[in-house]
């Protein structure tokens, strides 16, 4: 796993980024799931080919949280997965519904164990080890892309599939890609964000021109008191180099920004104005008014760097 990858799943394992993302997704930013109310599960989910005697294998999720609420009697609502993405992997239908059936999987062996303990199964149910009555807890994924391009990976099983036929597709189970995207984020879904989750995908999302993101960092005050892994995790994944005091805890990333612009500025200026004295040396020794070592020399540059610079002019 690359530092980029580590550092995005680090930043969306705190609970808060984690349900803000949910409560976007389900909920368009109603804060409806509670952060207190999840909890971390192991991300392993074990296959195998137990009856037939085949290997076991194993496949891990980026995140997986347990939304315990009361809902129907039961303490536990739901099981939540993210997958973090900063690449568009066009497999991804089929691996994410690979992983939500193993947590069905997952459920379904769990109440077998328990069932069979009790002893207490009719006939017809001793077979599948389950209960006409027991129900399973809902298993949704959210995959989050955290690229600036748009997402051109299909978003459904039946986007990935070769065949055309109609009548045979309605005997085969679709799948669809639950995706959150910054490219597809307008400025009212940006706002609709409770954490900094929200600042971090406003700023991939406007990180291809300079002048809509200078708009957007100025246009929201959050960005004077940030996380710093927030603004870590924003450079890292943009490259945009923004320097901040050693120690500390939050940084203001809008003048961070502003500082860059104006270094840039200074050693666009300083560059200008160089290579304005250069050529006016190299004119006067095309005029014959200067010799080129006396030149060099008021360039601060040996013969042949100057010579090499002022031919290029």
């Amino acid at each position: 796993m690359g530092k980029t990858d580590v550092m995005v799943r680090q930043y969306m394992s705190d609970p808060e980024r984690f349900a803000d993302a949910f409560n976007f997704a389900a909920y368009g930013g109603e804060r409806v799931i509670d952060p207190n109310a999840l909890r971390p599960l192991d991300t392993a989910l074990l296959h195998s080919a137990k009856e037939s005697g085949g290997p076991v294998g194993e496949r891990r999720r980026d995140g997986l949280r347990e939304w315990q609420v009361m809902r129907d009697e039961r303490a536990a609502y739901a099981l939540l997965g993210v997958e973090d993405q900063t690449y568009v992997d066009y497999a991804m239908p089929v691996r994410c519904m690979l992983y939500d059936a193993l947590s069905f999987m997952d459920q379904v062996d769990g109440l077998k164990r328990k069932n069979r303990r009790s002893g207490d199964l009719r006939s017809d149910e001793w077979l599948s080890g389950l209960r006409k009555s027991d129900t399973l807890l809902p298993v949704a994924t959210l995959v989050i892309h955290f690229g600036a391009n748009a997402w051109d990976g299909s978003l459904s099983l039946s986007g990935m599939l070769s065949t055309a036929d109609e009548r045979l597709m309605r005997l085969v189970p679709e799948y669809r890609l639950n995706l959150l995207s910054p490219a597809s984020l307008d400025a009212d879904d940006l706002s609709k964000f409770c954490s900094e989750l929200g600042l971090v995908l406003g700023y991939i999302r406007y990180a291809h021109d300079k002048d809509e993101l200078m708009a957007y960092v100025r246009g929201d005050e959050r960005f004077h008191d940030v996380e710093l892994d927030t603004a870590n995790l924003v450079n890292e994944l943009t490259d945009s180099r923004l320097e901040y005091r050693s120690g500390e805890e939050r940084v203001d990333m809008c003048k961070a920004i502003e500082d860059m612009r104006a270094e840039a500025l200074d050693r666009g200026l300083e560059q200008g104005l160089e290579q304005g004295i250069l050529k006016t040396l190299a004119d006067l020794v095309r005029d014959g008014v200067l010799a080129p070592a006396d030149a060099a020399a008021r360039a601060g540059m040996d013969l042949d760097e100057f010579l090499a610079k002022a031919s290029a002019l």
